[in-house]
This record gives C-alpha cells, sequence and structure tokens, in this order.
C-alpha cells in the first residue's frame, strides 16, 4: 500500500510539472504570437501612411500639406489604439472582482428572492387558531 502511495505521490508530481511546462511554453507562444503580430500589424500601418502620403503627392498636394495629412491621420490612429488599450486595462483590472462575485448581478438578484421566497414558504407555520 505505502508503494502504491509513493508511486501515485510521484506520478502526480511528475504530471504537475508536465502541465506547469505545457501552461508554460503556451504562455510564451502567445506572447512571441503577440509581438509578431504587433511588428506585422506596424508595418502594415506604415505601408498604408506612406501610400496615402504618395497618393496625396500624386494628386498635387504640397508636400508639407502631405505630411500633416499623414502625420494627422497617424495621431488619429495612434490615439484610438491608446483608447482601445486603456479600456482593456480597465477590464482586465475588473476582472477578479467579477471572478469573485460569480454571478452577474441580475441574476444574484433574482436568486436572492427565489431563495427568500422558498426559506417563507418552507417554513412551518403553527396550526390554525394557535398563535
Amino acid at each position: 500500500m505505502d508503494n502504491l502511495i509513493a508511486l501515485a505521490t510521484i506520478a502526480q508530481n511528475i504530471y504537475s510539472r508536465w502541465i506547469f511546462r505545457h501552461l508554460l511554453y503556451g504562455m510564451i507562444a502567445i506572447a512571441a504570437l503577440t509581438i509578431i503580430t504587433g511588428v506585422m500589424v506596424s508595418a502594415i500601418l506604415i505601408g498604408i501612411f506612406y501610400a496615402a502620403y504618395q497618393a496625396l503627392l500624386n494628386l498635387g498636394v504640397a508636400p508639407l500639406s502631405a505630411t500633416l495629412c499623414t502625420t494627422g491621420l497617424a495621431t488619429v490612429v495612434a490615439l484610438l489604439f491608446i483608447f482601445i488599450t486603456i479600456v482593456f486595462l480597465r477590464r482586465l483590472r475588473e476582472m477578479p472582482k467579477r471572478l469573485l462575485q460569480k454571478k452577474t448581478p441580475g441574476v444574484s438578484q433574482a436568486g436572492d428572492v427565489i431563495d427568500a421566497f422558498f426559506t417563507g414558504f418552507l417554513e412551518p407555520r403553527p396550526p390554525k387558531g394557535c398563535l
């Protein structure tokens, strides 16, 4: 029996280490893919801004005006990305609070009403005529 328990303990340790390594490799892969995706999206955006600049020059806009237009467009895009990042950071900060609630507010209130009803319904009542 002791040998079986020791074997189970060793197997559990090996499995937990394997799961941890598997999780770690997955997290590293996600981080690497996120960085690569960011670099690729940045390259695409730079190409779009350059194409917009060249299109403005081909349309006869002065180089300084074309530069100002593409800079304004790049600033708007950067502000949009900053706003989206701030929204997602707020959601991440609120996530532990949501996980602790375990229920959405509407479901929680409905559950409280149902619990109060059944508590009152199942409560023993004295027979009629007795106070």
